[in-house]
């Protein structure tokens, strides 16, 4: 991969990797001090809020980034582009209010609930202004990464300094949103630097609705399977049910999110190879990444599984013991769903072969509403689980298939035996720690950095070049950051 591509790779990642180490601290404190029912009631209207934030943005994030990656030298044409699916967006916004309105007026559940989802629609106005994919679009990584941590920040010292009581439920919601809200904020002014946008009546709708609208659909289809477990388990069940299962969701939706920011990164530059028609580099590109991908998502979907029950007590306690079989479940699911976002995200819909992957979402949704209502009943918490995991195997190999015609992965025998050896070796490390080590915490410091660096030995020793270079990429960049800190 090029310089840029890795650099831009490691900050998201390492933004990934910070929105890993954040909930370690902010999970623990919510779940103890709200308890199972309103850390529950937050997660509940927060999948309520997720249908208005995805109707406010409909499509318009991910075609902004893939058009405008591709015509991002010419100013000019950008400036008008982004003004104008930046004026469709504030109507898809004032509509997605307008629907939020009626709901409420209509609510017939909680009153404690109408708080909640006010508070949380803040949320849907910040994704409009902020434009982030403008970001996106010039590789803005640093910024990005710069700014998440910043306000990451100040949503724990909001969540420590007045989160005390089940009471706070309301306050806890807001923290929640506020390292959307406040960065969003910030980019009113950021992207300006990059281009000037305006509000415009010239839309051009016939130019963009089709795209944009298709890219909604498959957003809504992934919000429908990703988010119905939560939806229906509030309905079918309660809101206990709800927070049980939403810890292990999210502990999954985080190391998932480190993993596919290695997919979006590449977004960007390989729109603009594909507008230049560079064939030779955008195979180069597409090969690396996912071999890349497949070097570090097995090992850890293995020591996910291991860990499942030891990282539910430490951040939450024995109360939140019971999703633990949820979490195996989704370690399972990450490596299906890690591939789903490189075929769809990394290649279908760069190559605007959208359609392809609404229809597999679309299919998936249909499975994942269907087998909800009869394995919720059934088994609960796990039963969402299991639906999930058979929406993600089946859309990979949707995707996949569809793919088939612009990237076939191949890689040797040599690469495979090395990725499997060492994966053996985090179950092995795994498995010692668990036997021998009593205390969760010490098994899980334990288990995370022998697996790594027996993983790292193992790589090293079969020759996996991939890996040699990720290992050696990573300590660069680690001894630049500490000369220059000297």
């Amino acid at each position: 991969m090029a310089k840029s591509i890795k650099v831009n790779a490691l900050l998201n990642f390492s933004k990934q990797v910070v929105s890993t180490i954040f909930p370690l601290i902010t999970v623990p404190y919510a779940t103890r001090i709200l308890g199972a029912k309103d850390y529950g009631a937050v997660n509940y209207t927060n999948s309520i809020i997720s249908y208005f934030v995805l109707l406010a943005g409909l499509g318009i994030s991910t075609y902004a980034t893939r058009e405008g990656a591709r015509i991002r030298k010419d100013k000019q044409k950008l400036a008008q582009f982004a003004s104008e699916v930046f004026s469709i967006n504030v109507v898809s916004c004032a509509l997605a209010y307008v629907l939020l309105f009626i709901l409420l007026l209509c609510w017939k559940g909680e009153r404690a609930y109408i708080a909640l989802l006010v508070i949380q629609s803040f949320a849907i106005a910040a994704n409009t202004f902020g434009m982030d994919w403008i970001n996106t679009v010039f590789e803005d990584y640093a910024y990005l990464t710069i700014r998440y941590i910043c306000f990451q920040v100040l949503s724990l010292l909001a969540l420590l300094i007045f989160v005390h009581s089940p009471n706070d439920s309301a306050i806890y919601a807001f923290c929640t949103i506020l390292p959307t809200f406040g960065g969003n904020i910030c980019n009113l002014w950021y992207v300006r630097r990059y281009v000037k946008v305006r509000l415009t009546r010239h839309l051009h709708l016939k130019q963009h609705i089709r795209a944009i609208l298709t890219l909604f659909a498959n957003n809504l289809a992934s919000v429908i399977y990703l988010s119905s477990d939560q939806t229906l388990l509030g309905i079918l069940k309660d809101s206990r049910a709800v927070g049980l299962y939403s810890l292990p969701v999210k502990i999954y939706t985080v190391i998932q999110g480190a993993f596919n920011a290695m997919t979006y990164v590449m977004v960007p530059r390989l729109s603009a190879l594909i507008a230049g028609n560079d064939d030779r580099a955008i195979q180069r590109l597409l090969d690396n990444t996912f071999r890349v991908l497949l070097t570090v998502v097995i090992p850890a979907s293995i020591g996910l599984a291991f860990l499942s029950q030891d990282i539910i007590v430490v951040l939450s306690g024995e109360e939140y013991a019971s999703g633990t079989i949820v979490l195996r479940i989704m370690s399972v699911t990450l490596l299906f769903s890690v591939f789903n976002c490189f075929f769809a995200n990394g290649i279908l819909i760069p190559f605007r072969l959208e359609g392809d992957f609404l229809v597999a979402t679309s299919i998936a949704a249909l499975m994942n509403l269907g087998l909800n209502f009869l394995f919720i009943p059934l088994w609960g918490i796990n039963g969402a689980a299991f639906t999930t995991l058979l929406s993600e195997l089946y859309i990979l190999c949707h995707v996949g298939y569809s793919s088939r015609k612009i990237y076939v992965p191949s890689f040797s025998s040599k690469f495979v035996f090395s990725i499997l050896l060492g994966s053996l070796a985090v179950a092995g490390v795994c498995w010692v720690v668990e036997t021998f080590v009593s205390q969760s915490l010490l098994r899980i410091i334990l288990a995370v950095f022998g697996s790594m660096v027996a993983y790292a030995l193992i790589e090293i020793i079969t020759g996996n070049d991939m890996a040699k270079e990720l290992i050696s990429s990573t300590f660069k960049r680690l001894s630049t950051i500490v000369h220059k800190h000297e």
